[in-house]
């Protein structure tokens, strides 16, 4: 699969992509020079935040996208660093005592596995905090996937889904079953006021819309890209603003 991830394109909604960050970090018992890792990493800049906020003697961040681990080599320092990895096949030498994911993993599918794999990462009294958005019936998703199924797209796809979150519950069974007594599991919805219609078509082609890019030739996904904003014009009208109600699963557990 291409890297389609645009930095810039993600950043236009920088702001608002924040705030679960700061709610998930709530979550965490505060412990002072510890080891982190992030899963997925992007750009870097809330993993920097993230080894600050707790002082951390050790911070790696991971992220499958070049385009945006270039970025985030700016910010490497003295015990923070980044590397090139995919999520469900790291397999670093050492334990950390905080494992950290922020809207990344529900580009994984199996999570059920790949929970299993990510627990053995996790250090002996440490803890882990993932946040993974679960938006995957709202129109916005759902019109994407129809649309991928018919021709002549449908040619480019294997029938897999882009994005992949289980039920908070399942969840909550996961940390259960990983040793995790002491955990936090809620599913919440973040209220996005955009400026109009067409600025959900922006966030969208920062994310969700970047699964479909790097299936597609670029020709094919421009003409993949026209259609799709037709019908979400279509479906939701020209509205200024426009409320983008945005469901995200927040989830901490503790070893410990």
């Amino acid at each position: 699969m291409n890297d389609k991830w645009n930095p810039e394109q993600y950043q236009k909604f920088s702001q608002e992509r924040k705030q679960p960050f700061y709610d998930l970090v709530e979550l965490i018992e505060p412990k002072m020079g510890i080891s982190i890792l992030d899963l997925g990493c992007g750009t870097g800049e809330l993993t920097e935040e993230l080894h600050t906020m707790f002082k951390a003697s050790y911070t790696l961040g991971i992220d499958s996208s070049p385009s945006m681990l270039e970025k985030a080599e700016k910010l490497v320092k003295k015990g923070l660093e980044f590397r090139q990895a995919d999520i469900s096949k790291f397999t670093p030498d050492r334990k950390f005592d905080l494992v950290f994911s922020n809207a990344a993993l529900q580009w994984i599918p199996d999570h059920v596995g790949l929970f299993k794999h990510l627990f053995i990462l996790v250090a002996d009294k440490g803890q882990l905090a993932f946040q993974i958005p679960a938006n995957n019936e709202y129109p916005t998703h759902v019109i994407a996937r129809e649309l991928a199924e018919e021709p002549p797209f449908n040619s480019y796809f294997d029938g897999g889904r882009p994005l992949y979150a289980l039920s908070p519950e399942s969840y909550a069974q996961l940390l259960v079953e990983g040793d995790f007594h002491k955990q936090a599991v809620r599913l919440q919805i973040y209220p996005h006021i955009l400026e109009s219609t067409e600025s959900v078509l922006e966030w969208v082609k920062g994310t969700l819309l970047t699964y479909y890019q790097s299936r597609l030739p670029p020709d094919v996904f421009e003409e993949f890209l026209a259609t799709y904003k037709y019908r979400i014009i279509a479906y939701f009208g020209e509205q200024r603003p426009f409320f983008y109600p945005f469901r995200r699963i927040l989830m901490w557990g503790s070893k410990g």
